[in-house]
């Protein structure tokens, strides 16, 4: 197997001038990414742009009358500044900027990512049932997968800099390419785990000769992706993603996973949910996905 061509760095991290979107919806499931996103923007002097989506007519529904669908886009509006205006207060940084605007959160979330150029969006991920899921989605989930820039999935309070990346790949460009993106993240200091799920093990693959073939082949593959980068390393595991990937979570002491979105659409996706999405939904530590997109659109 030739070696696989690397992605050029679409969607890496501009840390130097970094601009955050940090959009939020009032609750207190949102409210979780506060103290993340304020050390890393403290941390990288970066810019922080506070951003509430309102939807009147989520509110009104679609026989409500114009003239008072405006009356409640107005007052909705007013809440919504005023509400980010207090959480602004809660950041250090000087270059904090509140952002309203009316339309679906998904969508207004891409929209002014593009328009802002965003280098980040920090997100909390909502760890939504199979049939929650199936029927109103989860907002930072596809935010990941649309998304034009990296997505940050933070649950709780963890330390912007990161110590141990782990880099789940499954073989794809998609994935072995988040190895290029990372590197104005990290330091020379941060260890680098690449982590594969093989679905079978070495006596398996003893057994068969196709696959013992195929998997050695990848291996070296993932072998050379690693060569000559400082303090990476390559481990495999038996099971299948995404079940692999968080049992070798909970076992590392790991505090950022690092991973491509590229899993299936539409109502396959809502229904099975991508290894991306199940990985962020049930990490003990925040999730940087990025999208296939990023940097392109």
């Amino acid at each position: 197997m030739a070696g696989r061509q690397r992605l050029p760095l679409q969607a890496t991290l501009d840390v130097s001038l970094m601009k955050i979107l940090l959009p939020l919806n009032g609750t207190n499931h949102s409210h979780k990414v506060l103290p993340y996103a304020s050390k890393l923007a403290e941390l990288r002097q970066a810019e922080v742009v506070l951003m509430r989506a309102i939807d009147p007519m989520a509110f009104a529904g679609e026989g409500f009358a114009s003239l008072a669908t405006k009356r409640l886009e107005h007052e909705l509006m007013g809440a919504a500044q005023a509400y980010l205006d207090n959480v602004s207060e809660r950041f250090s940084v000087g270059r904090v900027r509140n952002l309203c605007v009316v339309g679906p959160a998904r969508e207004s979330i891409r929209a002014q990512a593009l328009q802002e150029k965003a280098d980040l969006i920090i997100m909390a991920p909502y760890a939504y049932g199979a049939i929650v899921r199936w029927m109103i989605g989860s907002v930072a989930e596809g935010v990941a997968h649309m998304a034009p820039c990296p997505v940050l999935l933070v649950r709780g309070d963890h330390s912007p800099e990161p110590k141990h990346v782990v880099v789940p790949v499954d073989g794809s460009q998609l994935s072995v390419a988040v190895l290029d993106h990372l590197a104005p993240l990290i330091t020379a200091e941060t260890r680098v785990t690449v982590l594969h799920c093989c679905g079978v093990s070495q006596e398996e693959a003893g057994r068969n000769e196709a696959t013992g073939t195929y998997l050695a082949r990848l291996r070296e593959d993932l072998e050379r992706q690693v060569a000559g980068r400082d303090r990476h390393q390559l481990a495999l595991v038996d099971s299948h993603a995404p079940d692999g990937i968080l049992q070798w979570l909970k076992k590392s002491d790991c505090d950022l996973v690092a991973m491509s979105t590229h899993g299936a659409g539409g109502f396959e996706n809502l229904y099975l949910g991508s290894v991306t999405d199940q990985v962020a939904r049930q990490s003990p530590c925040p999730v940087l996905v990025f999208p296939p997109g990023a940097g392109s659109a």
